[in-house]
Parts: C-alpha cells; sequence; structure tokens
C-alpha cells in the first residue's frame, strides 16, 4: 500500500512538522513528517546522534516536541503522560524487577491496570507460551540469560494488548549469535501478534532483516523511508547508499549527462557510467556506488564499465570470497564472489577484467553540492 492510498484508519502513528530542541537552538529533530501504519514493523536506523532515538522518546512520552503534533490513532498526544498512552516498551537494559519473577515481572503491568486475577494468570501464561518460556515462569531475573531477558521484557510490553510497542535498541547486548536469533524471534514473534512495531536501532542489517519498512535518519531528518529492499537497491542519495550495505565509492566530476545515466570522471581519469537517481548537471562533483556483489571479475557482454585491474589481496570466508583489487587508473575496489567449486579465483597479483553494468552503479551529487 502506497503513501498516497493510505486512509484514516490505515495509519496508527503520525508526525506532523515535529521539531526537537534540547537547548533552544540546535534541532536534534527538524520538520519530520512520518506515518506509521497498523500493523507493520518499522525501524528507524541511524547513526548515533541521528534524532532517531529522540523521535522513539517523544512517541513514547519521554520527551516532548518543541513544535509540531504527534497522533496515537487519532488522538493528539501533546498532554497525555507516557502510562495513559496505550504503549509497550522494550530498552535496551530491559528494566526486569530484579526482586520479581519472570511471571510477575511479566503481570505486573495488567496489575497496574487492575485486571482480574483470572485475566492475569491467563494472560501471562499465553504470552510465555508464545515467547517460549513456559519453564521459567518462577525464576527471577538474574537467573536468566541476556536472550531470556530479552524475552521476559518482551512479553512484559505485549501483554497488556497495547496498540504500539516501541524498543530501543533491545538486542544491543546481546553477542552476534544470539542476536541474531533474537532477530528471527522477533520477526516470528511480530508476524503471530500482528502489534505495530517502531524499533530503533542502528545496525543496517538487522533493520533489513525485520523490517517491513525502514526510516534512515541523519541530522534530524528522514533521508530515505522504505522496504528493505527497496533501500539496498535504490538509494536515494549518497548518504543512505553509504550507510545502508557496504559499498565502492569513487568520487568524480559528471562529464556528461543524458536521460537517466551518466558519465564521471575521476581525478586519477578514470570514466564509468552509471545510473542518477537524482538529475545531476555536467560539471557536477559527483560519487559513484557499486555494491561489492554487483563488481564481477571477468568479462560481461555489452558493458561499457569495463577496467583492468589488479588482485592485490583475496580473503576466502567460507560462502564467498572478498577481494580487493586495483584499477590500472589507481582506485581501489572490492569484490565479492560467491563460493562456486566450479570458479576458479585469481590469485593476487593476477590480472584480471572489473565489470559491472550501468544499473548497478549510482551516480549522487557530493553534499556540499546540495
Amino acid at each position: 500500500m502506497t503513501r498516497a492510498h493510505l486512509g484514516k484508519s490505515d495509519v496508527l502513528v503520525r508526525f506532523t512538522g515535529v521539531n526537537k530542541s534540547y537547548d533552544g537552538e540546535t534541532l536534534v529533530v527538524r520538520d519530520l513528517d512520518l506515518e506509521v501504519r497498523r500493523g507493520e514493523f518499522l525501524s528507524l536506523l541511524g547513526a548515533s546522534g541521528s534524532g532517531k532515538t529522540t523521535t522513539l522518546m517523544m512517541l513514547a512520552g519521554f520527551e516532548r516536541p518543541t513544535s509540531g503534533k504527534i497522533e496515537l490513532a487519532g488522538r493528539p498526544l501533546d498532554n497525555v503522560p507516557p502510562w495513559q498512552r496505550d504503549i509497550g516498551i522494550v530498552f535496551q537494559s530491559y528494566a526486569l524487577f530484579p526482586h520479581m519473577t519472570v511471571f510477575q515481572n511479566i503481570a505486573f503491568p495488567l496489575k497496574q491496570r487492575r485486571r482480574p486475577a483470572g485475566e492475569i494468570i491467563e494472560r501471562v501464561n499465553g504470552i510465555l507460551s508464545l515467547v517460549k518460556l513456559e519453564q521459567m515462569a518462577d525464576r527471577l531475573p538474574a537467573q536468566l540469560s541476556g536472550g531470556q531477558q530479552q524475552r521476559v521484557a518482551l512479553a512484559r510490553a505485549l501483554v497488556f494488548d497495547p496498540q504500539l510497542v516501541l524498543m530501543d535498541e533491545p538486542l544491543g547486548a546481546l553477542d552476534k549469535r544470539l542476536r541474531e536469533h533474537m532477530q528471527l524471534e522477533l520477526k516470528r514473534i511480530h508476524d503471530r501478534v500482528g502489534v505495530t512495531i517502531v524499533y530503533v536501532t542502528h545496525d543496517q542489517n538487522e533493520a533489513l532483516a525485520m523490517s517491513d519498512r525502514v526510516a534512515v535518519f541523519a541530522h534530524g531528518r528522514i533521508r530515505q523511508l522504505a522496504a528493505p529492499s527497496e533501500l539496498y537497491e535504490r538509494p536515494t542519495d549518497a548518504l543512505v547508499a553509504d550507510f545502508v550495505g557496504e559499498n565502492n565509492r569513487i568520487d568524480g566530476t559528471v562529464i556528461e549527462a543524458s536521460g537517466q545515466h551518466c558519465r564521471i570522471r575521476s581525478e586519477s581519469g578514470f570514466v564509468a557510467r552509471a545510473l542518477m537517481p537524482n538529475p545531476l548537471a555536467v560539471g557536477t562533483r559527483a560519487i559513484l556506488t557499486l555494491r561489492p556483489e554487483r563488481l564481477m571479475i571477468g568479462d560481461l557482454p555489452d558493458c561499457e564499465n569495463r577496467h583492468s585491474a589488479t588482485v592485490s589481496s583475496l580473503v576466502y570466508l567460507g560462502d564467498h570470497a572478498r577481494l580487493d583489487i586495483a584499477l590500472t587508473s589507481g582506485e581501489s575496489l572490492t569484490a565479492k564472489i560467491s563460493n562456486d567449486a566450479r570458479l576458479q579465483l585469481p590469485a593476487v597479483g593476477e590480472t584480471v577484467t572489473a565489470s559491472w553494468r550501468n544499473e548497478d552503479c549510482r551516480a549522487f551529487a557530493l553534499e556540499g553540492n546540495r
């Protein structure tokens, strides 16, 4: 469903012209317009200080916008305290009560809402089953692993059936293997429950793996909001291309522009043809971006971008090999080659042809041109 076709009932959260400043001068969130759809998993992705966490805290009610409006299910949140917003929250620290059992921690929001004892038991047991912690109900948080504590925090956020669940870097304290496992678990639970989730992370892989849509934040603004595949395959500016996924990058100047394509020349004389997501005038300082997995070692037929290069390093990584190559013009590029027993990898020092399709190489204006 596109933004143009969203009806009022399809939008759960709406930010309209929201600004936030802590000192009255510097805006950490600026001119934010954002709609969160019912039932979606939306990630706010960005580096530290990009404004993503401040956006989440304003939605939670722990921070107030300097200006603008935030609505939840059509209801303005200006004067609604956090505990009355019908929002579940999961923090990186989990914030579990150390003296309470798993059951008691999960039951806490239901007791605060004065739900009947029978309903509390039924709901807690149901959510324990959902997060696969049925055997842990009587344990204290200190007796749980990090992943188990994270599940308890999630269960507590879900048990009272909120309209919305907010998550602020909830997997940040887990090791890599457990974090990847919990990403799959969170996605499974979201698909099962269908609750709307707004998730803050600085980890691009996490955002791509879990989200229906991702909003890339930088300097208090959303630079692109799109589905993961759209974000990765068709970034709209250099910052998004650089932040999401790995990219080869070459700086240069536009020497020709026609239709959707342009040619760029680097200072060393390297010339390549690329797709332009946004129009670029001749003479514009620009960068080329090319995903390592789209750089082919070999001669692609009917391909304008073919360059002689020397293999400077090769690292075997099991499912793929990583090659660093040096073009004759001096630029260094990286290629990722999928593991194929039939493929003979080049040796370090060997001369090869590096090729890529025009559509796999994108040209963006340098930020200073804007």
